[in-house]
C-alpha cells in the first residue's frame, strides 16, 4: 500500500514538471518569435546603425525602370580607319576588324599630379570615340590604366567588347594600348522596375557582404553583363556600389538592378584574362609586324610576372 502511494506521488510530481517543462517551452518560442519579427519589421537603415554602418552616398534617385541592353561589338568603318590611320603619334593595327592594337612612337609621360580627369583627358586624345570612354582604375599589379566604355551615359563594367587597356611603362609612361567598341545597344524585354539604392545595400547586408564599422561611399548605375556569347552580350542595369573599409581597403560589389544578383570582380584576375586573350590575337598578325614583336613581348612579360604572384 506505501508503494503504490510513493508511486502516485511520482507520477503526479512527473506531471507537473511536463507541464512546466512545456510552459517554458512555449514561452521560449513566442520570445524567440518576437525577437525575429522586431528584427525583421526593422528598416534597413535601422539594421545598418546598429552595426555602425555609415551610408555616405546620396541614396535619391528618379530612376525606377530600366531594361536589359542587348549589345553587339562595333566593326570599324572606313571613317574609323581613316580617323585611326590620322593619328601621327602611334603605329596601329587592327585585328578582325574589331580590336585595336596601337604603339606610341615615343612614351607619353602621364600628367602630373595624377587625377581621374587629367589621366582620362590625356588618354581621350589618343583613341577614337574618346568621348564614350572613363577611366575606371589604375591596376598598379599589371601597371595598366582601364577605361569602361559608355552606354547610354553609363559605364558598362569589365567586359572585353568596350574596353579600352593602356600599358604603361616603370616610368609611369603610356606605351601602348589596345582598344574595342561597343556597337549600337537595343532594348531587351521592356521596361523592368529597379531595385533602388537602399535595397541594393540590403542585398549585401543581408548577404554578409556588409560589416561592422564599414562605410559606403559610392553607389552608382551602370552595366554589367548578364548574358555573353561571340560578338553579342545582354547588359542589365545594374548597381555599383563602393564599399571602404579602412583607408587602404576599398571593396566594388555590382547588384543587378532588377533581379537582385550580385557580382565581384577584381581587375587584376579580369586583366590577366583579358591579356591572355589580347596576346592569343596579336599572335596572328604577321611574323614581322612590329606592333606584333613589340606587344607580344610586352604581354608575355607581364603575365609571366602575374604568373609568378600567383604562384607565391
Amino acid at each position: 500500500m506505501q508503494w503504490g502511494h510513493i508511486k502516485t506521488l511520482f507520477i503526479i510530481s512527473f506531471l507537473i514538471l511536463n507541464i512546466y517543462l512545456v510552459f517554458q517551452l512555449f514561452d521560449r518560442q513566442h520570445t524567440a518569435d518576437m525577437n525575429v519579427l522586431d528584427h525583421s519589421e526593422s528598416t534597413i537603415e535601422e539594421q545598418l546603425e546598429s552595426e555602425n554602418i555609415t551610408i555616405e552616398a546620396p541614396l535619391e534617385t528618379e530612376l525606377t525602370e530600366a531594361s536589359y541592353t542587348e549589345v553587339t561589338q562595333k566593326r570599324l568603318s572606313s571613317d574609323d580607319m581613316s580617323e585611326l590611320g590620322g593619328k601621327k603619334d602611334q603605329t596601329a593595327a587592327v585585328i578582325n576588324n574589331n580590336f585595336i592594337v596601337s604603339v606610341f612612337d615615343d612614351p607619353i609621360p602621364l600628367p602630373t599630379p595624377y587625377t581621374s580627369e587629367s589621366i582620362t583627358s590625356e588618354v581621350k586624345n589618343h583613341i577614337l570615340n574618346a568621348d564614350e570612354y572613363e577611366l575606371w582604375g589604375w591596376n598598379t599589379d599589371t601597371n595598366v590604366l582601364l577605361l569602361f566604355q559608355n552606354r547610354q551615359d553609363r559605364p558598362v563594367y569589365f567586359t572585353q567588347n568596350g574596353l579600352v587597356l593602356v600599358y604603361l611603362n616603370e616610368d609611369n609612361e603610356m606605351t601602348h594600348y589596345t582598344q574595342t567598341i561597343l556597337g549600337e545597344g537595343e532594348a531587351q524585354g521592356g521596361a523592368k522596375n529597379l531595385i533602388q539604392p537602399i535595397q541594393a545595400i540590403g542585398t549585401l547586408y543581408n548577404r554578409g557582404d556588409l560589416h561592422p564599422d564599414e562605410v559606403v561611399t559610392e553607389i552608382t548605375l551602370g552595366y554589367y553583363a548578364r548574358i555573353a556569347t561571340e560578338g553579342v552580350q545582354v547588359f542589365a542595369p545594374t548597381w555599383k556600389i563602393t564599399i571602404e573599409a579602412n583607408e587602404k581597403e576599398e571593396r566594388h560589389y555590382f547588384v543587378n538592378a532588377i533581379e537582385g544578383l550580385v557580382f565581384e570582380s577584381d581587375s587584376t584576375t579580369f586583366l590577366t584574362e583579358v591579356m591572355r586573350d589580347q596576346l592569343s590575337k596579336i599572335k596572328t598578325l604577321a611574323d614581322d609586324s612590329e606592333v606584333r614583336t613589340y606587344v607580344e613581348k610586352q604581354l608575355d612579360d607581364r603575365l609571366e610576372i602575374e604568373n609568378q604572384s600567383e604562384g607565391e
